[in-house]
């Protein structure tokens, strides 16, 4: 979706227009309506984008997800957290014509920046029926982790998500994410945490990994 390469230096090349790990999903009211989302360099780290179609793939139009900060809360007496990167995205609508992106946002601390904060969380946007166009702001905190450093982990990672958007469902338009929590103990189990109110909040996480000789690190332990 963009319109040529940026001229990048060599140690860098592709860092400034690379685009990975895509999601799609189709508007069940309406299959000519898709939205997409990828991880994006074209700022030079990975950031949160979204496209969307109004005919059937035939024209995408690109968007810009708000994640450059959220609201500080989780992370103590600050109005703003602040974000490096983010990624990981995937997509979904439910019944009534809303889109949503999850988006996990992350700080990489030193030596990659000059601030030691290496705090993550997984937020999601929604596209109040306007078909992905644009995304409301700020991002609702699905799960939050802070972590002043200096190591990487605990981390919040790999997210993913899906709306339940069947007509009659007991569930109908109930919200699902699920993520990895990994930690300092060598643990890596994956929670699962539901919005019941169009993604305005989410219930706290609940563990749905479990010891399994397919999973060696989906072991329960301390978090």
């Amino acid at each position: 979706n963009q319109n040529c390469l940026n001229l990048t230096d060599s140690d860098l090349q592709g860092r400034g227009q690379a685009q990975n790990e895509t999601a799609i999903a189709v508007n069940p009211n309406n299959s000519s309506d898709l939205v997409a989302s990828q991880n994006d360099y074209r700022r030079g780290d990975g950031n949160c984008y979204g496209a969307y179609t109004l005919d059937n793939a035939n024209h995408w139009n690109d968007t810009t997800v708000p994640m450059g900060f959220t609201r500080g809360g989780p992370f103590g007496p600050i109005v703003r957290q602040y974000w490096e990167a983010g990624g990981d995205t995937s997509v979904a609508w439910d019944t009534k014509g809303n889109a949503y992106l999850d988006c996990q946002v992350f700080n990489r601390g030193y030596p990659v920046s000059q601030n030691p904060d290496m705090s993550s969380g997984i937020y999601v946007f929604r596209s109040t029926q306007n078909n992905g166009a644009s995304w409301n702001f700020p991002g609702h905190a699905v799960a939050t982790q802070v972590n002043p450093g200096p190591s990487v982990v605990p981390l919040l990672d790999k997210p993913y998500m899906t709306v339940d958007n069947h007509q009659g469902s007991p569930f109908q338009d109930r919200i699902y994410v699920t993520w990895t929590l990994f930690t300092a103990a060598g643990t890596a189990n994956i929670y699962e945490s539901h919005s019941n109110d169009y993604g305005q909040t989410f219930s706290g996480p609940v563990l749905v990994s479990g010891a399994s000789t397919l999973c060696p690190f989906g072991v329960a332990g301390p978090n």
